[in-house]
């Protein structure tokens, strides 16, 4: 999507503010969406940020507005506007922002300026395809998984070791591959996706190399480091894999 901030979303996006405004700011930059400037709307942000009361609420510095609106100008798209261009607007100073959406075709204008959501502009921006939207409705279509927090994990329970004496009862009563399958994690202590991941080839008949972990359908390196590599092969073992 082609974007448009207005100067008010990004004076409050300025590299010294942790809100709203910032985090979409930087949503916008660092997704596939494009974010659509003018040259007039950065020389006007740069003007508003040097107001001494927004310096002093935000300690900018002129360094740090260099900085911002130098930032702005390489991440964007900057758009050519043209005076003659129809702009239906009551707020003089909102005409270079509807322009900057008209001519560069965006998709969205985000703005808290009501002048945008009444008609005629609303209406005239609806008709050439650009939607109206504040900061918190962007930043919800911009990434939907905004404000979605995850499930807490259960706490871990107590877990079970079974003994040796119960091991070999388990052997004595299940039917093979899974004789097997259960040997090999009993007798090498390898996690469930080392052991999905072995193939035959990593039996040498006196040692088993676990080289990858499988999980569902992904193969990747073992959970930790240190499971890399050979596993003796106890007595114990032995008889089982050499069923195969």
């Amino acid at each position: 999507m082609k974007i448009v901030l207005d100067t008010t979303i990004l004076v409050r996006a300025n590299e010294r503010s942790h809100g709203l405004a910032r985090e979409l700011l930087l949503n916008v930059v660092e997704s596939k969406h494009t974010l659509l400037l003018s040259n007039e709307m950065l020389h006007e942000l740069a003007r508003v940020l040097r107001y001494p009361r927004l310096q002093a609420f935000y300690d900018l510095t002129e360094n740090l507005v260099f900085d911002y609106v130098n930032f702005l100008h390489q991440a964007s798209e900057l758009v050519e506007l043209n005076p003659l261009v129809a702009s239906p607007i009551r707020d003089v100073n909102d005409i270079i922002v509807m322009q900057t959406a008209i001519i560069g075709e965006a998709d969205i204008l985000c703005t808290k300026d009501s002048d945008f959501f009444e008609d005629p502009a609303r209406e005239y921006l609806s008709k050439l395809g650009i939607a109206v939207l504040d900061d918190i409705s962007l930043i919800h279509r911009a990434n939907p998984m905004h404000e979605v927090e995850l499930p807490r994990a259960r706490l871990a329970g107590e877990t079970h070791a079974y003994s040796l004496e119960e091991e070999v009862q388990m052997l004595g009563i299940l039917p093979e591959p899974a004789a097997t399958a259960v040997a090999v994690a009993a007798f090498t202590g390898s996690r469930k996706g080392e052991i999905r991941g072995l193939l035959w080839e990593d039996y040498d008949g006196f040692s088993i190399t676990v080289k990858q972990a499988v999980w569902r359908s992904h193969v990747d390196e073992p959970k930790r480091e240190k499971s890399k590599g050979a596993i003796p092969v106890i007595a114990q073992l032995r008889p089982f894999l050499e069923r195969h």
